[in-house]
C-alpha cells in the first residue's frame, strides 16, 4: 500500500467539512499515490525486459500490463462490493482491506 492510499477517504470527508483543507489533503494523497504508481514500475519493467531476453521481451511486458489491468478491474469490483451499502466506515474499511491485500501480494512477489 502506498503512503497516501489510506488518506483518500479522509480527503473526501474533509472536503465536506473544510473545502480547502480537504483539497490539499487530496492533492497530497493522490500525489503520493501517483508517485508510488509511476516511479517503481519503470525499473521493474526494465528488469523484466532485461531478464526475458530479446525474443520474449514483448510477451513479458504484454503479460505484465494485462495482469495489471486485470488487477485494476478486480480491485474495482471488490471495492464496489465492500462499500455496498455505503457508509463512511465501509469506505474506510474497504481501503484498508484492499491495501492489505496489495501489501500481501507485493510481499509474495
Amino acid at each position: 500500500m502506498c503512503a497516501g492510499a489510506d488518506h483518500f477517504p479522509f480527503a473526501a470527508f474533509a472536503i465536506a467539512e473544510n473545502f480547502w483543507t480537504g483539497i490539499w489533503l487530496g492533492i497530497l494523497a493522490f500525489g503520493a499515490w501517483g508517485w508510488a504508481l509511476t516511479s517503481p514500475p519503470v525499473s521493474y519493467l526494465s528488469l523484466a525486459s532485461e531478464i526475458s531476453g530479446e525474443a520474449g521481451r514483448g510477451r513479458t511486458i504484454a503479460i505484465m500490463w494485462f495482469m495489471m489491468i486485470v488487477g485494476i478491474i478486480f480491485t474495482a469490483v471488490l471495492l464496489s462490493r465492500l462499500v455496498d451499502p455505503y457508509s463512511a466506515e465501509a469506505l474506510i474499511r474497504s481501503f484498508w482491506i484492499v491495501g492489505m491485500l496489495a501489501l500481501i501480494l507485493g510481499l509474495l512477489d
